[in-house]
């Protein structure tokens, strides 16, 4: 009997090839430790719906686990596949699968990390209760999942516009030549039909603004965002009630960032939730004070709770690498409001690492023992990984076994510009994870791995864009005369070899 393999899910449009670091299992250590807990050692982990796989392949081709995955769009997975040949297949394994397919294959292994970007809120509660199934059969004691969802209170606001834009976008999808014309003006009927919606405007005036918003956003975006036959946002309590039947508790934000009180709560705010000893109602109670939309968080399935000498001992063992410039590095901290971080704090530990080398916690905590206790230096360290200025990085044996394959990778996307989908993320075998580069840095380095003298990679850059047909913009003013675009490639080239050539050879990118 045929089905209707995407279950309601846009199929008909291909996803956008972002990268997600959140879906990186090595990017959970520090997150963990902030919040005392034991990271579990993983060796199997699974994606699902992994969109063009950029992230899963990644992952892959960065570290020693091994990554399992399905999305059952086949244009998705065909991309995914083309992109693992480009590294080392035998690290993935991709499917094109249904969530209820792929999760009672029984030729899978066990897993110590599931990662689910961007699907929950999307999906069927059929498909819904097919992960929570496949969660309580396929992970292991100690392992965790990873999961993105849209969020109630946050997204109440805008369900009009969503509602409103699926009514219109269904029926002049089947009228109009393109989804793009008609998620396009789908937009412009619904910012028409709410304009003279006077009532509802005057309890929500911010629904035109909003609208205004996703004009702006990428068509193929809005389309998978508001128009699916499914959406459930959840609140936070409502999807802890789902997950508990795969034994999973709450763990953590995915970004620190997240749950660093100083840049979230005022202090009235701070005193109303430090009354709460309720952790499921505390977490609802943030996503109401913040209006959370969106949150991505950890869940694991039996807690290790660490004593503070375990604590330590465990962020004594990470290796840190500083992979911004250092005259980039505000002492502003920022989220839903902003602190400061202590000047004769920060200082010190950006001098340690400011050459650019991999160093251990152990010996920048005794380094700087005399200027601040561990704990102090951990929660800065943790800060400065959430802002992507430092990353944790991989063992040394993990980096020498990665280098190659990374590399490979790597080399492929370099050697063919914008032939896979305007991929800007490359492999680094050191923080285990996709380091981001802009159209002109990735020719750049396009450039360097084939050897072209640095004199003339603007002349090399400019070839590129000819052929592609790609424009040069500066301030948001397309570039025309041949002057002022060898002149603006130049300036990018200065910036880049200032700011991130340097630490991109540090991160084994190429």
């Amino acid at each position: 009997m045929l089905t209707n393999w995407s279950e309601g899910y846009v199929n008909d449009i291909n996803y956008t090839t972002g990268y997600y670091d959140g879906l990186n299992s090595h990017q959970l250590i520090c997150p963990f430790l902030i919040a005392n807990l034991q990271p579990p050692k993983v060796i199997n982990a699974c994606e699902l719906g992994f969109g063009f796989g950029v992230s899963l392949n990644i992952h892959a081709v960065a570290g020693t686990v091994k990554w399992y995955g399905t999305d059952f769009n086949p244009s998705h997975a065909f991309f995914a596949q083309q992109l693992a040949n480009q590294g080392n297949p035998d690290k993935v394994v991709i499917a094109d699968q249904s969530f209820a397919e792929f999760c009672h294959r029984d030729d899978l292994p066990d897993f110590d990390f599931i990662a689910l970007h961007g699907i929950w809120s999307w999906i069927s509660p059929q498909n819904r209760e097919t992960i929570v199934d496949f969660i309580q059969r396929k992970l292991k004691v100690g392992g965790v999942v990873y999961i993105s969802y849209n969020t109630l209170p946050g997204w109440a606001g805008k369900s009009p516009i969503r509602y409103l834009l699926n009514q219109y976008y269904s029926k002049l999808s089947a009228t109009l030549e393109s989804k793009d014309q008609a998620i396009k003006s789908a937009l412009e009927h619904t910012k028409n039909m709410l304009s003279v919606s006077n009532s509802l405007l005057s309890l929500s005036p911010y629904l035109l603004e909003q609208v205004e918003q996703i004009k702006e956003q990428n068509s193929n975006y809005v389309i998978h965002e508001f128009t699916n036959q499914n959406w459930y946002p959840m609140y936070f309590s409502e999807i802890e009630s789902c997950l508990k039947q795969a034994k999973l508790s709450y763990a953590c934000s995915v970004s620190y960032l997240d749950d660093f009180d100083e840049v979230l709560f005022d202090e009235e705010q701070q005193k109303l939730l430090s009354s709460i000893q309720d952790p499921s109602l505390f977490q609802t109670a943030k996503d109401f004070i913040l209006n959370k939309q969106f949150r991505r968080d950890y869940w694991v399935k039996g807690k290790s709770q660490l004593t503070n000498q375990q604590g330590e001992k465990e962020w004594k063992k990470l290796n840190i690498l500083l992979v911004s410039s250092t005259t980039k590095i505000s002492t502003t901290i920022k989220n839903y409001r902003q602190t400061e971080f202590k000047e004769e704090l920060l200082k010190p530990i950006i001098e340690k690492l400011s050459d650019y080398k991999i160093h251990s916690l152990e010996s920048l905590c005794e380094a700087l023992k005399g200027d601040m206790p561990p704990n102090a230096l951990f929660r800065i360290i943790a800060l400065l990984v959430a802002r992507k200025e430092v990353v944790i990085t991989q063992s040394a044996e993990t980096i020498e076994a990665a280098t190659n394959s990374c590399q490979k990778f790597n080399r492929a996307i370099l050697d063919n510009p914008f032939a896979f989908n305007n991929v800007n993320y490359l492999a680094s075998p050191v923080s285990g994870g996709g380091i981001y580069y802009s159209n002109i840095e990735l020719l750049f380095l396009s450039a360097y791995v084939q050897k072209i003298p640095e004199k003339q990679w603007e002349k090399y850059v400019r070839t590129i864009l000819t052929a592609h047909n790609q424009l040069l913009r500066k301030d948001d003013n397309i570039l025309s005369s041949e002057e002022e675009i060898l002149g603006e490639i130049s300036r990018l080239k200065k910036e880049f070899l200032d700011d991130r050539f340097e630490i991109t050879k540090s991160l084994k990118v190429v």
